[in-house]
């Protein structure tokens, strides 16, 4: 049996509806939203050499939102319209959902299935990795 379809299915079940729960109340940018959201959006109209020098992480998580949404080669309009607040805090949810399967593997090694399953879903749904599943935040 794939244990670890069932973690990933159990966690995106208890993610999603608190990812629409977030979309569907009008959340300002949160805590360093402010920085992240803003060169997220940077980046998807292509202008890669503009830094935030607020910014201390790695633009990993922008490139990879960039090049989700066309690496800034659709235009300034295209890239407003693939880059909202919205569309962007959801790939830290697929983020958290992968790293379900991450924790599940490496657990794995030691574990049987079963166990490692349940074990990578507990650390998945921690408080504070949980809640950061649905913000757009790089930490």
């Amino acid at each position: 049996m794939a244990w670890w379809l069932i973690a990933l299915a159990l966690h995106g079940g208890l993610l999603a509806p608190w990812v629409l729960i977030f979309r569907s109340v009008d959340v300002k940018p949160y805590m360093d939203e402010i920085f992240h959201l803003p060169q997220a959006q940077r980046y998807c109209e292509g202008r890669f050499s503009e830094w935030d020098p607020k910014i201390t992480t790695f633009p990993g998580l922008y490139l990879f939102s960039s090049l989700l949404r066309g690496g800034g080669l659709l235009g300034d309009d295209w890239a407003r319209a693939l880059c909202t607040e919205e569309s962007l805090r959801l790939d830290n949810a697929f983020f958290s959902l992968g790293v379900t399967v991450l924790l599940y593997r490496l657990l794995r090694r030691r574990l049987e299935p079963c166990k490692a399953s349940a074990q990578a879903l507990v650390l998945a749904l921690y408080p504070i990795h949980f809640f950061f599943g649905f913000l757009y935040y790089t930490d």
